[in-house]
């Protein structure tokens, strides 16, 4: 199951559960526990592109035959804390398993149920590592570098 560990489950204790909050679903209580610390390193503002102007990020392949490197993040960060400094991307592990598909399905639509939630942490961490996989060799690559662990059978 890919749920927050340890470590990450102390950020729960953070997170206060008031009649005020709302917090009437459980998607709520996980979608706050991956994105609390997230939401406060991102600006919230509309950026509205240029027309002809938007770039997504290129595959994993490209990206390493650019010489951009992957190192797997520490495990007591978030899920979603994405670092690239100096030509080096470190990104958290992401365990594959039978509930990954369904558990982000879920988030993304409850994120878009609420247009209030800002920044969109959980689609845009779907987006991102959606533009990196675009190939059996991408995800080949991920794994090696110990970012993608599949715990899928066969």
């Amino acid at each position: 199951v890919m749920l927050p560990g340890p470590e990450v489950l102390e950020s729960f204790t953070r997170i206060s559960i008031d009649d005020d909050d709302n917090k009437t679903h459980l998607l709520s209580l996980v979608h706050d526990s991956w994105c609390c610390a997230f939401s406060g390193m991102v600006s919230c503002r509309n950026v509205i592109p240029q027309k002809g102007k938007l770039k997504f990020i290129k595959c994993t392949t490209e990206l390493l035959e650019a010489g951009i490197k992957f190192k797997k993040a520490k495990e007591n960060t978030f899920l979603l804390d994405i670092e690239f400094k100096n030509g080096v991307m470190k990104i958290l592990p992401l365990c594959i398993d039978d509930t990954t598909e369904c558990l982000f399905r879920n988030l993304i639509a409850y994120e878009q149920y609420r247009p209030s939630i800002r920044p969109k942490c959980v689609s845009d961490y779907c987006i991102f590592m959606d533009c990196l996989i675009n190939s059996a060799k991408d995800v080949q690559e991920l794994r090696h570098c110990g970012i993608i662990d599949n715990w899928l059978g066969d």
